[in-house]
């Protein structure tokens, strides 16, 4: 979505919200802020999905899944975050499941176990994995060595172990490292 199409859907949200009259007189640069703020945003995301789909799919080649679980898990980790249940089944199960957790803990369904497929435990794990080693626009990164930290002190509470452990084995043979930069 473009800035000027941003800062348009901001404005109609606003006059939905307020007094569309006090709106009105609003300068340009009060909606421009906004706007370049939900665009930096749109870029960490779209870089985000693609260092998510990049790990996920290396964690199933390092446990060797096979060729088309490999590319299913690096589509969907492209889309997960913006993913419709129209998508093809295995697609569309692994997006919705991806914020369950082992325990039963996560949702929207509170799966838990095997209940959650595969797919899902792998991109959970790649997820957040991805979100703790990198920088966001409220937060500088926290590094690789706090993700794999919590993934570790959470294994088989909330993330699958045998995911963890591939993790682990690309992490210290070097075989892993993310092709989508956020510089």
């Amino acid at each position: 979505i473009g800035a000027a199409a941003l800062a348009f859907c901001i404005v109609i949200v606003m006059m939905r919200r307020r007094n569309y009259r006090k709106l009105l007189p609003a300068p340009v640069g009060a909606i421009s802020v906004p706007a370049q703020n939900a665009e930096q945003r749109t870029i960490y995301a779209t870089k985000h999905q693609k260092r998510v789909a990049e790990l996920a799919s290396a964690i199933a080649r390092e446990m060797n899944l096979s060729k088309k679980l490999v590319g299913m898990l690096l589509r969907v980790g492209i889309i997960h975050d913006t993913s419709s249940a129209a998508l093809p089944y295995p697609v569309a199960q692994t997006a919705l499941q991806y914020h369950e957790r082992l325990n039963g803990s996560g949702y929207p369904q509170k799966l838990a176990g095997d209940d959650i497929i595969l797919e899902a435990r792998i991109l959970a794990v790649a997820d957040t994995v991805e979100t703790m080693s990198s920088p966001r626009p409220n937060r500088p990164a926290m590094g690789l060595d706090k993700a794999l930290e919590e993934i570790k002190r959470n294994s088989s509470t909330l993330y699958d172990s045998e995911v963890f452990q591939a993790l682990v084995r690309l992490v210290d043979r070097g075989k892993f490292r993310f092709q989508t930069r956020y510089d």
